[in-house]
């Protein structure tokens, strides 16, 4: 009688090839041992299934169950890092060999979230840093001690370093015994070192915020600049900074209105600008004030703005001679602009021609169309500034061409199609809740964030909204804790004779606060040259999140179409893959092969097999 995928087997009746192997039992040579989430996929039968909306349904697997893995590391290891989910590995085992890698077909790299808020939990270190001489690395809980704890070895390029002295003298010069469970850099993997001057190139300066707000007809109709305004004046006391914060408002339409908030001015008063070749710019000391000190008048001029621009009759929007003019203003000191805008830019500097809908997804492509904000974000990246978009259009945005100002800038982008506080609350309040935690939620300027690999492996391509300095260095003016970014890794040498894989990332950032920092999370793998060991230790989670901001950086490089393409091979190769080579007995027999493999398939090409026709902008966005 044959037996039927998942039945048990007979008593008496050798498990078959592919079966899950009964408690008690000795494993038959051949036989494919499962693990219990593929076990229950396998149980599962097409009755059990029902199609789902990937776009309504976010959330596809049960919250009690997490695929993601720990990576198989002895417990004395693993502890030392607490939160595995803000730097992460796509393969929490390393490949030993780039054949290997090669044969597999599976993505390698690292998603890491640099700047995520923990609250009080990160352990400070005071100096001195003991890094390596040769790479820079920072001491890390992985390192070897030697002669005592007296000196390290480097885990990167195994270079022997000293420890530093202070490490075994107290302050009143008397030594003292060294305890490792009083150094939280050799205890914890993710720590933050006060940065003495050296890393400094300047002063820290004072958390400045500047607003630019569309006043056009679209944008006072739909209710955004209401909305943006309450928001702002309710959240006034929470905008992140010491006692040096400052911020100040700009509106515009087909002109510029700039608004003087000067102690000495009284009431605030508005100067209208509306030459956009050569616009005039007043003074900081008029535009941008301190929040401390002008309080009253900043909310003042909030409870004003919607009041003033309530009749707007005009339809244009001068999006990059604002941009400008921002820039040139704040660009002795850096800060973070902030854009909000209704409708395409349709006068001055940075104007951008309608495109042409389509309903042919294969053959479009979404790169920009010319390289003025690109140059702009280059130029604001330059003067440690970001500039963030937020999009609410009502008509055609071409998403796109704009974007590149926060792509280049690390900044982001938040989209709000057919917005209208009455029409459509649901997006309004979207908006309203995701534009107050912008505004009070922490950020880190003037940041740069290096990763270093252990020897035999490298960084290929970073991915996110961020300028690439070096192949190992991006900078970012700002970053903040909702910000991560994606690291393809490649391998070049055997690493055979290594047992772990070291990756480190070292964010060094200004706060809001005033205080030079560097954030440093290490990363320990274990490397195997096993094929099911990898395949079994794939991490579904960075996966996923790795191969959609490819897809991204695909879109706008080359076609839809061609983006599509891609993200479909690189999911199902490693399927296709492992079924054929590490597990034959799943052919024929309904079973997709270990659960690690089987759901970036589940989840990403679902949506991706829908013809379903988006307006250009939103396909975007998406």
């Amino acid at each position: 009688m044959p037996q039927h995928p998942g039945m048990a087997p007979h008593p008496g009746m050798a498990p078959q090839p592919g079966m899950a192997q009964q408690p008690g039992m000795a494993p038959q040579p051949g036989t494919f041992i499962e693990d219990p989430a593929t076990q229950r996929m396998r149980q599962m039968s097409l009755s059990d299934m029902s199609y789902i909306n990937l776009m309504e349904h976010r959330s596809i697997f049960p919250k009690d169950e997490k695929l993601t893995c720990l990576p198989p590391l002895p417990p004395d290891l693993l502890t030392h890092n607490k939160y595995p989910e803000h730097f992460c590995s796509t393969l929490n085992v390393v490949p030993s060999s780039s054949t290997i890698l090669n044969k597999l077909k599976v993505p390698f790299g690292l998603v890491i979230q640099p700047f995520k808020d923990l609250g009080e939990e990160v352990p400070i270190v005071t100096p001195p840093i003991p890094r390596c001489k040769v790479c820079r690395t920072y001491v890390n809980p992985y390192v070897q001690l030697n002669d005592g704890a007296r000196r390290w070895k480097c885990n990167i390029c195994a270079r022997l370093n000293d420890m530093p002295a202070d490490y075994f003298y107290g302050e009143d010069g008397r030594r003292v015994p060294f305890d490792i469970a009083n150094r939280p850099e050799l205890n914890s993997a993710l720590v933050e070192y006060i940065a003495p001057s050296e890393y400094t190139t300047r002063p820290p300066q004072g958390a400045i915020y500047l607003y630019l707000i569309d006043v056009s007809i679209g944008a006072v109709q739909s209710g955004m600049v209401k909305m943006a305004c309450k928001v702002l004046e309710e959240e006034i006391d929470s905008i992140p900074g010491d006692t040096r914060r400052s911020i100040g408002i700009i509106c515009f339409s087909s002109k510029l209105h700039y608004f003087n908030l000067h102690k000495n001015s009284g009431q605030p008063q508005m100067l209208v600008v509306p030459d956009l070749e050569e616009p005039f710019i007043p003074t900081i000391d008029e535009l941008i004030v301190n929040i401390k000190e002008e309080k009253q008048k900043i909310k003042d001029l909030l409870a004003l703005i919607p009041t003033v621009f309530a009749d707007s009759k005009d339809p244009d929007c001068a999006v990059g001679p604002v941009l400008k003019a921002a820039k040139e203003l704040i660009f002795r000191f850096g800060g973070r602009l902030t854009l909000l805008m209704s409708r395409s830019p349709s006068l001055g500097e940075g104007t951008v021609k309608k495109r042409a809908e389509s309903s042919k997804l294969e053959g479009l492509s979404l790169a920009p169309l010319d390289d003025f904000y690109k140059i702009l974000a280059l130029e604001c990246t330059q003067k440690q500034v970001t500039v963030d978009l937020f999009l609410f259009p009502n008509d055609n945005i071409d998403v796109p061409t704009v974007s590149t100002i926060s792509q280049f800038s690390s900044g982001s982008v938040y989209y709000y199609p057919q917005y209208h506080f009455e029409k459509n609350p649901v997006m309004a309040e979207k908006f309203i809740s995701e534009f107050r935690h912008y505004v009070v939620r922490p950020v880190a300027f003037e940041a740069v964030l290096r990763i270093r690999c252990t020897s035999g492996v490298n960084i290929h391509s970073f991915f996110g909204n961020c300028f690439v300095r070096a192949h190992d260095l991006i900078a970012l003016a700002n970053v903040s804790p909702d910000v991560a970014f994606g690291v393809q890794i490649s391998i070049d040498d055997n690493l055979h004779e290594s047992k772990l894989a070291i990756f480190q990332s070292a964010l060094l950032f200004t706060s809001a606060k005033g205080d030079r920092r560097i954030r440093v999370h290490t990363l320990a793998l274990p490397i195997s040259s096993d094929p099911q060991t990898i395949y079994n230790n794939l991490n579904i989670d960075a996966s996923i999140s790795l191969l959609a901001k490819m897809a991204v950086e695909k879109c706008n490089t080359a076609s839809l179409g061609d983006a599509r393409e891609a993200l479909q091979y690189a999911v199902i190769d490693p399927l296709i893959k492992y079924r054929t080579d590490y597990c034959p007995a799943a052919k024929g027999s309904g079973q997709l092969g270990s659960a690690c493999v089987s759901a970036p398939p589940t989840s990403v090409c679902v949506k991706f097999t829908e013809k379903q026709s988006f307006p250009l902008a939103e396909r975007h966005c998406r």
